[in-house]
């Protein structure tokens, strides 16, 4: 019975796309799903697939916002060996596959601009090169509307894997 129920719940936290861009303010629904069609694209110009998630309290609390968070899911078809410590690979992917797309999906050109990047980082605490306190994020913003929080996730690239652990509600807003 357990197994049936968690199997029941696997997409309880999935919400509704349609109701979610409902709720954003015009601004940063139209923002949203530019950055969601871009993402798309810059993934198979790549060669890569993936999935852009909406988290966080832009989900079930009310605008104004301090910023939206997305989860970006990506599997490269060229993946770089997996080496080293996790902060060597999480850098690496950082720097080789989360920035150039953050960088192409919410570029200049789009009137987006970087206000910050939080590069992957090991837990002080433990002083162990393989326990990350951060996977890594960068803030984009536009003129007029909420800063957007793009979100590497170093636990899994895969939506399905994503779906059965998250706690939390979530949207689907691109895959490619």
């Amino acid at each position: 019975d357990e197994m049936e129920n968690r199997g029941e719940s696997l997409l309880q936290n999935q919400k509704s796309t349609a109701e979610y861009f409902a709720k954003l303010p015009s601004e940063d629904r139209e923002t949203i799903k530019t950055l969601a069609s871009k993402y798309k694209e810059t993934l198979q110009k790549r060669g890569a697939t993936g999935s852009l998630v909406a988290v966080g309290g832009s989900l079930d609390r009310p605008f104004p916002r301090k910023d939206i968070d997305l989860l970006m899911l990506v599997k490269q078809v060229q993946d770089f060996p997996q080496s080293g410590t996790e902060i060597e690979i999480a850098l690496r992917d950082f720097n080789e596959n989360f920035r150039p797309i953050v960088e192409t999906v919410a570029g200049q050109q789009d009137g987006f601009a970087i206000v910050e990047v939080i590069e992957p980082a090991v837990d002080e605490e433990y002083q162990n090169s393989n326990l990350l306190k951060h996977d890594g994020a960068i803030s984009v913003r536009k003129v007029n509307g909420t800063p957007i929080d793009f979100i590497r996730n170093s636990a899994t690239n895969d939506l399905a894997e994503f779906a059965k652990d998250s706690k939390r509600p979530w949207v689907l807003l691109s895959a490619a």
